[in-house]
């Protein structure tokens, strides 16, 4: 904006200039002894008109002064002087009719002089009234060019950087996910061998102090057993550890968002990190439900996903502005999980549909998990 605005001054200051020199050039003709008063009006005039139609450019009015300027011409000769000024405006506004209009007035004046001095001048201030009209029009055209070239490199590069943040955080995801599907993997590992390997060591143990009947050995192997109980939970926590750590639920939600494509969805996310991995279940369950229900049996054309943490709770709003749901029949299969999960979290869900879809969770931070 600032680069077209300075463009448009430095365009507008050549064109002053050059009409200022033409103006000067031009008052060589008028015949200040005789008529001063009626050359002092012809040069108001041809000033006035100039910079009329240089502030309106209008079409109509560009035709009606030109007319009237001729007709002035006609009856007080001082006009003919600047008539290298109105060819600059004619040809500088791209007027072809009234150049050439001016040009045979020009013509007609010419036969009036009496001086062949005269004659050349006036012809070759036309010539310079062209030649400073087109040279300016070229500059203004180049000037706009490189200016509008400014701009698309500006906003390519701005593209470009766009590209490049939003490729950065795309491998930045991708490498998160891939961190998250190594930590699932190793969690796996670790349950179905040496999880297994424990439990069966166990079994063993156990079957060791019951047929054995020394009361040492037997002391040893229940020391032995308890040991490896402890080993055994250790793992067990380390494995849950792992795994609710691989649970994201901010990217499970945008997934889910940029998946669902029935209809616009605003996602307001303000959670922080939710250690509870069947919270995360259940939100994540309850959100995939609504959808649904939304494709089936919706007509909305906006649906509003609110999850936000409380310093007591935590809150999923899903609502729609739809009116296809009449409504909420509490046997659906989907319905009644999207209610047991919540209340074995201990939490409260109200699912309404009056003014659009509408289900509203709240599940206390003081739940505990179910493993």
């Amino acid at each position: 904006m600032a680069i077209a605005v300075i463009h448009e001054g430095r365009t507008c200051l050549n064109s002053i200039y050059d009409r200022l020199l033409i103006l000067i050039c031009c008052s060589f003709f008028l015949d200040l002894n005789t008529n001063i008063k009626y050359a002092v009006i012809a040069l108001l005039v041809a000033m006035a008109i100039s910079e009329f139609n240089y502030v309106m450019e209008k079409e109509f009015l560009f035709y009606v002064s030109y007319i009237c300027y001729f007709l002035l011409c006609l009856f007080m000769p001082q006009f003919f002087a600047f008539l290298p000024l109105l060819l600059y405006e004619a040809v500088w506004f791209r007027k072809k009719a009234l150049s050439i209009a001016v040009i045979i007035t020009a013509g007609y004046q010419i036969t009036q002089f009496d001086s062949i001095f005269k004659c050349l001048f006036f012809i070759m201030l036309h010539i310079i009234a062209v030649t400073f009209a087109v040279r300016t029009m070229k500059q203004s055209q180049l000037k706009e060019r490189l200016f509008k070239l400014q701009d698309t490199t500006k906003e390519s590069k701005m593209e470009l950087e766009a590209r490049n943040l939003e490729l950065i955080s795309q491998q930045d995801t991708e490498i998160y996910l891939a961190t998250l599907k190594e930590r699932n993997r190793i969690a796996r590992e670790i349950h179905d061998n040496v999880g297994h390997m424990l439990s069966r060591s166990i079994l063993m143990v156990g079957a060791a102090i019951a047929v054995n009947k020394n009361e040492e050995s037997k002391e040893l192997l229940c020391g032995l057993k308890d040991t490896l109980s402890d080993a055994m939970n250790s793992i067990r926590l380390s494995v849950h550890d792992l795994h609710d750590g691989a649970i994201d639920l901010k990217t499970s939600v945008e997934q889910l968002v940029n998946d669902f494509t029935f209809c616009k969805v605003e996602l307001d996310y303000d959670m922080g990190n939710v250690a509870n991995r069947n919270v995360k279940y259940c939100f994540l369950t309850i959100l995939k439900e609504a959808f649904s229900n939304m494709i089936k049996h919706s007509n909305a054309t906006k649906v509003e996903v609110v999850l936000r943490e409380h310093p007591g709770m935590y809150q999923l709003l899903i609502k729609d502005n739809g009116t296809g749901i009449k409504k909420i029949s509490g046997e659906g299969i989907g319905l009644m999980n999207m209610k047991d999960r919540v209340n074995a979290l201990g939490g409260n869900i109200t699912i309404t549909s009056e003014k659009g879809f509408r289900i509203f969770v709240i599940i206390p931070k003081t739940c505990e998990e179910k493993e």
